[in-house]
């Protein structure tokens, strides 16, 4: 997960990841075999992109486990999160909501969640950093600003509006079947986790609105959800059953 962070801010930006750094501090009494599984993991996140671990340092800690990844890339230009200009198009790839979603499954202790609602769990679990797509996205030339959602969708909105010096109309959610089912299982609000959940690896972009169908064809077989308009304003508002409300700048806090 720490990686596939890391290699999302490098997809938010356009860049191919390169290579990345491992800093582990064990603390007493942790076996060598979760330090062999611990890498593994990472190995199995690095390899199919072609990303190698090209060094980094292990110690020990007094107390407890300390893990931190440094991940570096190339891109011929930078997609920034400034460059959004109103009357384009807001847009992301995939599913938001499901990683809110299967942690709120898991952390109940929803022993069914797992073989139920595969599709959503996994994206808890096995969390993929959207980096053929964003580097696709830059070379292409069909995006002016980006960034991932990995705060949620709501607080990312914010951060490129105020980046860009704009706001933003938003229309509803989109239709998600496999999360809307787990939400009704578990009596969990669709929209809040669709707008506000957090560690999601999907990228929030900014185009103009002719590009709409090259974008589409080129992030299959991700779907592209159509968020709304930017707009001269400084403010973002979204519809909530038809009333439009402004939209709460909150999401997921790590600091929490």
């Amino acid at each position: 997960r720490l990686l596939t962070a890391n290699l999302s801010d490098l997809a938010a930006m356009g860049a191919t990841p390169s290579w990345f750094l491992v800093s582990l501090a064990v603390r007493k009494g942790l076996s060598w075999d979760f330090v062999e599984r611990l890498y593994t993991g990472m190995r199995s996140v690095a390899e199919p992109l072609g990303v190698d671990l090209v060094g980094g340092n292990i110690t020990v800690s007094p107390r407890q486990l300390v893990l931190d990844v440094t991940a570096m890339g190339l891109a011929p230009k930078q997609v920034l999160r400034n460059g959004a200009r109103a009357g384009q198009k807001l847009g992301m790839t995939g599913f938001p909501g499901r990683a809110s979603a299967a942690r709120t499954a898991l952390d109940r202790n929803c022993g069914n969640a797992k073989s139920n609602h595969p599709e959503v769990v996994k994206h808890f679990l096995s969390p993929v950093a959207r980096v053929s797509q964003g580097v696709s996205l830059n070379q292409a030339g069909l995006v002016s600003a980006m960034m991932d959602v990995s705060d949620g969708v709501a607080s990312s909105i914010h951060e490129l509006c105020r980046a860009s010096g704009c706001g933003a109309n938003l229309v509803g959610c989109g239709n998600d079947v496999p999360l809307s089912k787990l939400c009704n299982e578990l009596s969990l609000s669709f929209e809040q986790l669709w707008w506000f959940g957090g560690e999601e690896y999907e990228l929030l972009f900014a185009f103009d609105p002719e590009n709409e169908q090259a974008i589409r064809n080129l992030i299959q077989p991700l779907p592209l959800q159509i968020l709304g308009i930017v707009t001269e304003s400084d403010s973002v508002s979204y519809s909530v059953q038809g009333n439009i409300q402004p939209l709460p700048d909150s999401g997921w806090d790590p600091f929490l």
